[in-house]
């Protein structure tokens, strides 16, 4: 009997782990959150639905002269049919946040964002790693603030439709964009009723690039307080600490003090003894 096997299936060098693939990105959508990624021609976006029945947005922006910040869904082969409830409820809250302010729209000059930077939303979900140097923000007028100035009117985006209240768990949508945009996936998402059973869930963004990135340093977090010493330690290296031996002269001291200690104590213990010994009663009769 012969055993063949195939040479082209990929073979997992640790059982359970994802084969490392430097052309694929990974991001996460938390419910009533937004997370934006650059795509260039020939990049190919993915969307999940990974836990099923949860619904999701898509807003495609256009980057390049002329069109800078329009919505252009062309690009990825597709229309939209629907608002972008998401993007509208993150601008009311931004707006609502400062009520003195301008209301936020593409006149409004934001907070600018490093090409090929993934912007996510902490307000009201948690924030995507930003493993390939993202920035996360941690408030709606942030996260709305970089889109605007990157030409969205966030008041009247509009968005593609995206699964459905029972879409199964696994559910994907492909695009693969032709030229260079801007792809918002927003997850809407609130609480939950009590007699209802479907909670809000993440969604799943894959980014397959044509040509891989160059890996990025991520930022680092604001501290906590203020930093007493700063001390960089490079990438892949590691410091080693040496203590110094102690002296001849202090071990000797050390070895003296511990000698009369024992001789006081032996000392001690004799007398005691020797005490007991009296004053111990004698044997009954």
């Amino acid at each position: 009997m012969v055993l063949a096997s195939a040479a082209s299936r990929p073979r997992l060098v640790l059982p359970g782990l994802i084969p490392a693939d430097p052309r694929l990105e990974r991001y996460r959508v938390h419910p009533g959150a937004v997370t934006a990624v650059e795509l260039g021609p020939g990049d190919e976006l993915t969307v999940i639905d990974a836990e099923g029945r949860q619904r999701g947005e898509l807003t495609v922006l256009a980057r390049g002269p002329g069109n800078h910040g329009t919505e252009d869904y062309r690009a990825l082969g597709t229309s939209p049919d629907a608002q972008a409830t998401v993007l509208r409820a993150l601008a009311s809250a931004a707006s609502a946040a400062r009520p003195s302010a301008t209301p936020i729209s593409s006149a409004t000059s934001g907070t600018p964002v490093s090409s090929g930077t993934p912007v996510s939303s902490a307000t009201l979900g948690i924030p995507v790693s930003s493993a390939v140097g993202g920035a996360n923000f941690s408030s709606a007028a942030d996260v709305i603030g970089a889109l605007s100035g990157r030409g969205l009117d966030p008041a009247a985006a509009r968005a593609v439709g995206l699964f459905g209240e029972w879409s199964p768990a696994g559910e994907s949508a492909v695009f693969v964009a032709d030229q260079p945009v801007t792809a918002v996936v927003a997850a809407p998402g609130g609480l939950m009723a009590v007699d209802a059973d479907n909670p809000p869930s993440d969604l799943v963004i894959e980014v397959r690039r044509t040509q891989p990135r160059a890996p990025r340093e991520p930022r680092l977090p604001p501290p906590l307080a203020d930093p007493v010493l700063d001390l960089r330690v490079d990438s892949s290296t590691a410091l080693a600490i040496r203590s110094k031996p102690a002296s001849t002269s202090r071990s000797s001291t050390s070895r003296a003090a511990s000698a009369r200690t024992s001789s006081r104590s032996t000392r001690s213990g004799s007398t005691m003894a020797s005490s007991g010994a009296w004053t111990r009663p004698p044997p009954a009769t």
